[in-house]
């Protein structure tokens, strides 16, 4: 009988390394898994509407937000996380998202 860790074994260890090893390492030991079949590929497009910006920069707008969404997915996103604060956003510019996702037939 060998000495090979149980998959608790494993997710306990990868835990641990993931709170004492180095970024670069993380992202390694995540590709890794990656391509061994243990994570699925996860790819998300962070798009920030309504995030303060200097003036002179473009505005968002309903049409800007979903045709960014729209161009996340034919990039090959598999998911969008959008802003990083839901108080920044404009409703109004929120639904060109959901007009994205609608035409996108993802919704």
């Amino acid at each position: 009988m060998g000495h090979e860790m149980t998959g608790g074994q494993k997710r306990f260890q990868r835990a641990h390394n993931r709170r004492t090893a180095s970024l670069p390492r993380v992202a390694l030991d995540d590709r890794d898994r990656f391509l061994a079949g243990e994570i699925l590929p996860i790819r998300p497009a962070g798009i920030d509407i309504d995030v303060p910006v200097s003036p002179g920069s473009s505005q968002c707008t309903p049409e800007s937000v979903k045709n960014t969404v729209m161009a996340a997915f034919k990039g090959g996103a598999t998911g969008v996380i959008l802003s990083r604060n839901y108080p920044e956003m404009n409703p109004e510019h929120l639904a060109g998202a959901g007009a994205a996702l609608d035409e996108l037939g993802l919704r």
